[in-house]
């Protein structure tokens, strides 16, 4: 889901580390890290009642459902509407008032969002109030941890080439099975990694909102995968963070390589559906196998393998 939107912070920076070079990574916030239902969630404070968040690569705007609104009894801007687009085209969504929201230290001061999602439910008692966007995201640099269940969110001044931001030394080469991507940050603040699929050069839309990584007929057939080619796959549903589910058929194909790394037989769902930017998309399905850290300040994306062990 994308959309338009600008969020004004205010932000209380934490702990900060730097190398000789000036290099600074300062540490905005720290959040535990919940999958559910192959979906991202943080707990936040929305106007400062406790919620979970999405936390949603594929969105450029943070939204809150229908029903956090009337739960929270956010007021509606009748005067402002944000056209918002999904798998299943573009519609007009209402606005409401956020009084405040709170990551950790982070704070997203007052702002009208979108009401672009109906219902998430609830985990452990407490509402899953909407999806935070790329317009909050890009302000920093992003780190997800699924394995080891934490949210990163990092300030980084004056840091260029391929610099492993994990460990104590900001300066020290990649080592080990970890590597780096060049990230192309896109309108709307959508990123994109290149990836390969069955030898082909692709841009796979980095989409943390996303359950299951998933591929266009339009680059498929690009690949020469045909509509015939698919009707001999088997067929499912896929739907992203908005809940919008399209028909799919999962199609294997020989090979998907993302730096160094080769995946073999790799199932990827196809179906009829347009993407901001990329060919592919990378879901939640890659992401929780990894440790991942997007640098928006450096356009580069660090990769970490679970099974590795860190300085």
């Amino acid at each position: 889901m994308q959309a338009g939107g600008v969020l004004a912070l205010a932000l209380a920076l934490g702990a900060c580390s730097a190398s000789p070079s000036g290099c600074a990574v300062e540490t905005a916030a720290e959040l535990p890290l919940r999958v559910v239902s192959q979906h991202l969630l943080v707990p936040a404070q929305l106007n400062d009642q406790p919620v979970w968040m999405l936390v949603d690569t594929g969105a450029s705007a943070t939204v809150v459902t229908e029903a956090a609104a009337q739960r929270l009894h956010m007021e509606a801007v009748p005067e402002r509407v944000t056209t918002t687009s999904a798998i299943d085209g573009q519609r007009l969504d209402r606005n409401v008032w956020m009084a405040s929201m709170r990551l950790g230290q982070v704070v997203m001061t007052a702002h009208p969002v979108p009401v672009a999602i109906a219902t998430l439910g609830e985990v452990d008692g407490k509402p899953v109030a909407g999806a935070i966007g790329t317009d909050l995201l890009a302000a920093f640099d992003v780190e997800s941890d699924v394995p080891h269940g934490r949210l990163g969110l990092y300030r980084v001044h004056d840091c260029t080439g391929p610099l492993l931001p994990w460990g104590t030394a900001w300066d020290a080469p990649l080592s080990g099975a970890g590597f780096v991507l060049p990230l192309s940050v896109r309108a709307g603040h959508f990123v994109t990694v290149p990836v390969t699929v069955d030898g082909r050069a692709l841009a796979a839309m980095v989409d943390w909102g996303a359950a299951i990584s998933a591929m266009p007929m339009a680059t498929a057939a690009r690949l020469g995968v045909g509509a015939a080619a698919l009707e001999r796959d088997p067929s499912g549903r896929i739907s992203g963070a908005a809940g919008v589910a399209i028909a799919v058929h999962r199609h294997v194909f020989a090979e998907m390589g993302i730096g160094p790394q080769r995946l073999r037989h790799v199932i990827i769902p196809v179906g009829d559906y347009a993407l901001p930017t990329g060919d592919i998309t990378l879901g939640e399905d890659y992401l929780a196998h990894q440790r991942v850290w997007l640098s928006y300040a450096t356009q580069q994306m660090f990769v970490l393998p679970a099974t590795i062990r860190l300085r």
